[in-house]
C-alpha cells in the first residue's frame, strides 16, 4: 500500500481498490446527503462499482486515480475520482471529490485539493475541470474560492433526473509552494 504524504502526518493519501469497498461504503452513506442532492437517491453497491468502474469514452482504467483521504491509521474521510488527460492531453478531471460531513468546513477539503493540484501538475496536468450540479451551491462556492471559473452550463440526466451541470476549469501554473518533499 503506497501512501503519499499530505496535510500533516495525521492524514495520508492512498489509492483506492476494490478491496477498499467497505470502507467507501461507509463514507458514502455517511455522505449521503450530497447524492441525494445530485442524483436523487441514497449511494448503493452500484454507486462503489462505478466510483471504480466508470470511465469516458475512449479511456481505460490505466487513465483513472481513485484516491482516499485517511485520518490516523485507517479512517476514509474523502474520496476523490479523477480522469487524466481528458477530454483532451494535459487536462484531468475531477469526477468526485468527497468529504466526510463532520470533516467538512474544517478545511481539509482545500488542503487534500491543493496535494492534488500538485499531484496532476507534477504529472504533465496544465488544466484541472469539474462539473457541478448547480443546485449544489455549497459545492460551486468551494470550487470557486479554489480558483475555478465557471465555463458553461450543460442540462444532463441523473439516474432519470433532469440536472444543470455547472463546468468549472482551472488552469495551473507553477507556483513554489508545488515544491514536493
Amino acid at each position: 500500500m503506497k501512501k503519499m504524504k499530505t496535510l500533516t502526518k495525521n492524514f495520508y493519501t492512498k489509492t483506492l481498490t476494490i478491496k477498499d469497498s467497505e470502507i467507501i461504503e461507509q463514507l458514502f452513506q455517511q455522505a449521503k446527503d450530497y447524492f441525494l442532492l445530485s442524483a436523487n437517491q441514497p449511494p448503493s453497491k452500484q454507486t462503489i462499482t462505478s466510483f471504480f468502474q466508470d470511465v469516458p469514452p475512449n479511456k481505460t482504467s490505466e487513465d483513472k486515480l481513485s484516491l482516499g483521504l485517511f485520518i490516523r491509521e485507517n479512517e476514509l474521510i474523502a474520496v476523490a475520482d479523477i480522469i487524466k488527460n481528458f477530454p483532451k492531453e494535459s487536462t484531468w478531471i475531477i469526477g468526485l471529490l468527497l468529504i466526510a460531513p463532520k470533516y467538512r468546513g474544517q478545511n481539509i477539503g482545500f488542503l487534500w485539493h491543493e496535494e492534488l493540484e500538485k499531484l496532476a501538475f507534477t504529472n504533465g496536468a496544465d488544466t484541472l475541470q469539474l462539473g457541478v450540479v448547480k443546485q449544489n451551491e455549497k459545492a460551486r462556492h468551494f470550487w470557486q474560492n479554489q480558483g475555478y471559473v465557471i465555463e458553461n452550463e450543460i442540462q444532463s440526466e441523473v439516474a432519470g433526473k433532469r440536472v444543470i451541470i455547472v463546468r468549472m476549469k482551472k488552469e495551473l501554473h507553477k507556483k513554489a509552494s508545488f515544491c514536493l518533499k
